[in-house]
């Protein structure tokens, strides 16, 4: 007797050969897809951390904000504001879910429609997290050669 396959309905389903291939494919996407959630929410959290340093240092220190030099404050800022939401967005990627109707078929498109929404989710959370990057990265620069040169 060939051992069936389980994916998340009532009751257990048969799943014919074409089918398992797919359901693998999809379970494949997902876990790779939940990575890189996880990835993008690790970085933004590293991110956030050093636009918090940078706001935060005292007078003296080499990554010092002037607090009138408004460009910097307002470039760290944006930054910081497209890294929680970038972060935001991540989390509501990750926990994302569905119910899976009974017929197999209609449950596969129904799986690949979700890792559909879930790959758009990553994309907007990357976009979202280079250009809060970006937005820190270059205020950091800035800061260091205005320090270090004078």
């Amino acid at each position: 007797m060939k051992k069936q396959m389980k994916i998340r309905f009532k009751k257990q389903v048969a799943l014919d050969a074409r089918k398992k291939n797919v359901l693998e494919s999809l379970r494949f996407q997902d876990n790779d897809l939940s990575l890189k959630l996880g990835s993008t929410l690790a970085f933004s959290g590293l991110m956030i951390a050093t636009s918090i340093v940078l706001l935060s240092t005292s007078e003296g220190a080499i990554l010092h904000i002037d607090r009138t030099d408004l460009f910097l404050l307002n470039l760290n800022s944006v930054g910081l504001i497209l890294l929680y939401a970038s972060g935001i967005s991540t989390i509501i990627s990750l926990v994302l879910t569905t119910d899976y109707p009974e017929d197999a078929e209609q449950a596969l498109i129904q799986y690949d429609d979700y890792l559909k929404k879930k790959k758009r989710r990553l994309n907007l959370s990357s976009k979202l997290l280079l250009g809060g990057t970006l937005s820190i990265m270059i205020a950091l620069v800035v800061i260091l050669v205005k320090n270090i040169l004078g």
